[in-house]
């Protein structure tokens, strides 16, 4: 709930007029920035829980996604720095997903095989969805090439297919985040700590 109603926080304050700068001629939409970055911590702290991976993995992974998303903020604003920034990004991108599908899968079947097939098939989808953003974000952010209407439109329905329908993966099946909640003494000891 709390990432979609973000979402739509975000949209609503765009619409209105707020949440945009001008940059270069153009609007800089910077709500949608801070949107992604309550939006996609909400969501990757979801798949930590699920995985009931290590705090560590969990921080790791939230703050790699943190610098990624003012990356593309700063890129965004500041044009003379938006290859490299957008470089950085991509890095980030790349080192959380390694942990995501490793260390944090392998927590995810401690848990039980249903725990780690939900898990998989959520990060999987979620991370596929996420990877049209750099694309989405060269065509309009780096080489303007679409107008501020289409880019709009373009990040709404990628944002609706990245956050609503991966939130509902998260949740659809509550025999498992009963799995999770009970979690096995293992999964348990390497959340908490000893």
């Amino acid at each position: 709930m709390a990432m979609t109603g973000c979402c739509a926080v975000g949209y609503l304050a765009m619409y209105c007029g707020a949440g945009r700068v001008t940059v270069e001629g153009r609007d800089v939409f910077w709500m949608r920035y801070v949107d992604w970055l309550v939006a996609t911590e909400t969501f990757l702290f979801g798949l930590t829980m699920l995985s009931g991976t290590t705090w560590r993995h969990a921080l790791y992974v939230l703050g790699l996604d943190f610098v990624g998303v003012a990356c593309a903020l700063v890129g965004a604003m500041i044009p003379a720095v938006k290859v490299p920034a957008f470089v950085l990004g991509a890095v980030v991108f790349a080192l959380y997903n390694v942990t995501l599908f490793g260390p944090m899968q392998a927590s995810a079947a401690l848990l039980g095989d249903g725990v780690a097939r939900r898990y998989k098939r959520i990060c999987t989808f979620a991370m596929a969805s996420w990877c049209v953003y750099p694309c989405l974000y060269m065509l309009c952010e780096m080489t303007r090439s679409v107008g501020e209407t289409a880019e709009v439109l373009l990040y709404a329905i990628c944002d609706c297919n990245a956050k609503c329908v991966v939130a509902v993966g998260l949740l659809y099946s509550p025999a498992i985040l009963r799995d999770v909640a009970g979690g096995s003494e293992t999964g348990k000891r390497r959340l908490l700590g000893p």
